[in-house]
């Protein structure tokens, strides 16, 4: 392949926003440029927010239905997931708009359950024992974190189109076992923050009765790191990264 000569892109924001619950993770996601394409994982994922912004902005919501209450497996899940946001990306690239997944932890679950379930199937044939009993390495793990990088780069391949990955928050644990109280970490792969351009953590101070998002990584200006900022939407962070005017 040729090589082509870099050139300047279109502004654009893929960020990984994290958080516990009704912490604003919704609301900032909503406030990425139009039309929205929003993939729901999450049951209510988009109660009580999205009403804010009827009206103002195009917003298309895709509800997949997760687990065996419905039916449906984690291949099942995933294969669904895969048509909506190849649809999404596609839509989006169009208009230079956004794509939303709530929750990307959970996409990241059904990668290791699809194939885990898979390696052990495999497995069970080939040692004549019961799934249950069948080992998992590590290195059965590559072709899930190889999937899960490959969703984030495919949206990079994409000029002009926001991504946001919605992960939930996971609480942090010593040596012991033992939890250490009022800390927490992002749900989910550890290696998303080198894929995407911004991770946020997402709060809400009851003291302020404020929203605000902590800059933990960003690609475009390292020292922006721990910038926290109030009131946070897709204007004020596109300013902190250098939106063109």
């Amino acid at each position: 392949m040729p090589f082509i000569e870099a050139a300047v892109e279109q502004f654009r924001i893929i960020c990984a926003p994290w958080g516990k619950e009704k912490e604003g993770k919704t609301h900032f996601a909503l406030s990425f440029p139009e039309p929205i394409y929003y993939i729901k994982l999450d049951a209510g994922g988009l109660e009580g927010v999205v009403d804010k912004f009827l009206g103002k902005k195009r917003i298309y919501v895709s509800a997949i239905e997760t687990g065996l209450m419905h039916g449906v497996t984690a291949a099942e899940t995933l294969a669904q997931f895969d048509k909506d946001y190849g649809e999404a990306l596609k839509l989006a690239s169009q208009q230079s708009g956004t794509v939303v997944v709530d929750t990307y932890t959970q996409i990241r679950q059904l990668i290791d359950s699809a194939k885990l379930d898979e390696v052990r199937r495999r497995r069970s044939k080939q040692q004549k024992v019961d799934e249950e009993d069948v080992k998992v390495f590590p290195f059965d793990y590559a072709e899930c974190n190889a999937r899960t990088g490959d969703y984030i780069n495919q949206a990079w391949a994409l000029p002009g189109v926001n991504l946001v990955l919605i992960h939930r928050a996971a609480k942090v644990y010593d040596g012991k076992g033992q939890e250490i109280l009022g800390q927490f970490k992002m749900q989910g792969w550890s290696e998303v923050p080198a894929y995407v351009g911004v991770t946020v953590r997402m709060e809400h101070n009851p003291q302020d009765n404020k929203f605000y998002a902590t800059i933990e990584s960003c690609r475009a200006n390292y020292k922006l790191r721990n910038f926290k900022l109030p009131d946070p939407d897709y204007e004020t962070l596109a300013g902190l990264l250098g939106k063109p005017a």
